[in-house]
């Protein structure tokens, strides 16, 4: 038998304990929610809510949208009532429900937020129109967010999940919440800066860690071993995401200039070996209770060309530029032209957007207009208010599409303009 012994990093583990113990998500918390939830339900004449597991952004299987109900991932559907209780519908029933020995109490904390959580999976439409019935809300007026949203125009329930729930409540009023719930996510309250806060600084340990084992004779998939194994001692959920690519100029079938390969993604970290005078490309985020604070960095393994130098100084001067002028009241528009300035006098063009919303996601409206995508829609007119967050991340490329970066991190819009999370 082959035993393996990790290299535990114990001063890690325990700022990381130290981080997860600062979980500012409390009851507190989650009361305030329902309450903003619940005015606006009333405001719009609705009696209860059937929340898609992932139709805030793209979240997935993890359900941003009904995380921000549950403080848990992984729920297929959240029936939210304007008055009582929600019930999760999750793959696994609660611990109640399958006879957890109440000793097992202090374990479940990701519960505490609701207690109702059952289990119709793999139709969790049956429990949803159970509930709404035991509610005696199978006559009124149902909001359902999950069929459109702000950055899913074409959301994310499924459509024989609404089929089944519209024909097991033939007399219900359905109404389409997603943009109004979405709506709500926008401005983040203090626990939720908070949690954002700690997730920038495991995100600093990520790139601590790029910068000490980008090393030459480092094969790309041991620095993204280290890259995780750093972030989850430290206190990230496993789900973070990010992307690792190294190339060098003399190598052109490598991921060189991750952001400016037309295939639209780099390819996952490999049994690439780095070497002196690569490129290295860094998206990352890590996830603190869900909350994702993100960075985009790019590194160099030893001295960069004088064209690498140059295509850093201007993304350089268009994220200063972008963080100078961001406060509130300036709109979409206005903060993307901010950015795109210097990149487009320079010479360049870019793929991504340079600015986008964050908080139970990595990627959450708004966002700004981009060639990577270019049908997405766009807010141009809004206006930027406080205690939004923000990911800054402006790109340049090169028009002959041979060379590209990209640079930023996580920012919190204060009264007065903006500050960095990340240090």
């Amino acid at each position: 038998m082959i035993k393996m012994t990790l290299p535990f990093n114990d001063e890690l583990i325990r700022e990381g304990e130290d981080r997860i113990e600062k979980n500012p998500l409390t009851l507190e918390e989650r009361d305030r929610r329902y309450k903003r939830i619940r005015a606006t339900m009333e405001k719009d004449e609705l009696d209860c809510l059937i929340i898609s597991g992932g139709g805030l952004a793209i979240g997935g299987p993890l359900g941003p949208s009904t995380r921000y109900i549950t403080n848990r991932g992984a729920c297929d559907l959240v029936i939210f009532p304007r008055e009582g209780n929600p019930t999760a519908m999750t793959f696994v029933a609660h611990r109640k429900m399958m006879g957890y020995p109440p000793e097992f109490e202090p374990y479940y904390p990701h519960f505490l937020w609701v207690s109702d959580v059952q289990s119709f999976f793999p139709f969790s439409s049956w429990g949803a129109i159970k509930r709404v019935k035991e509610l005696s809300y199978e006559k009124g007026n149902i909001g359902i967010v999950g069929l459109s949203g702000r950055l899913l125009s074409e959301g994310s329930m499924p459509w024989t999940t609404y089929n089944q729930i519209r024909a097991g409540l033939p007399q219900a009023n359905f109404i389409d919440w997603s943009t109004e719930y979405d709506d709500l996510l926008l401005v983040k309250s203090p626990a939720e800066i908070l949690c954002l806060e700690l997730a920038a600084e495991i995100v600093d340990i990520i790139l601590d860690t790029i910068q000490e084992k980008s090393k030459p004779g480092m094969k790309e998939w041991e620095v993204w071993a280290e890259i995780v194994k750093n972030a989850m001692y430290s206190g990230s959920e496993q789900t973070f995401g990010g992307s690792y690519a190294t190339g060098n100029a003399t190598e052109p079938q490598t991921p060189v200039f991750t952001h400016s390969d037309q295939h639209g993604w780099p390819p996952p970290p490999n049994l690439r070996t780095i070497k002196g005078g690569d490129y290295v490309d860094f998206e990352g985020d890590a996830k603190y209770f869900g909350y994702c604070a993100q960075v985009n960095q790019p590194f160099h393994v030893g001295k960069p060309s004088e064209e690498l130098q140059e295509l850093f100084d201007i993304l350089e001067e268009s994220y200063n530029l972008g963080f100078k002028a961001l406060k509130p009241g300036i709109t979409i528009g206005a903060i993307e032209e901010v950015f795109y300035k210097p990149i487009r006098e320079a010479g360049y063009t870019w793929v991504y957007p340079p600015i986008h919303g964050l908080g139970l996601d990595h990627a959450f409206y708004p966002i700004t207009h981009f060639a990577g995508a270019p049908n997405i829609l766009e807010y141009k007119d809004m206006k930027i208010k406080e205690n939004w967050v923000l990911e800054f991340e402006p790109a340049g490329v090169t028009k002959d599409w041979k060379l590209g970066m990209h640079m930023g991190d996580t920012v919190v819009v204060t009264s007065t303009g903006c500050r960095r999370l990340s240090k």
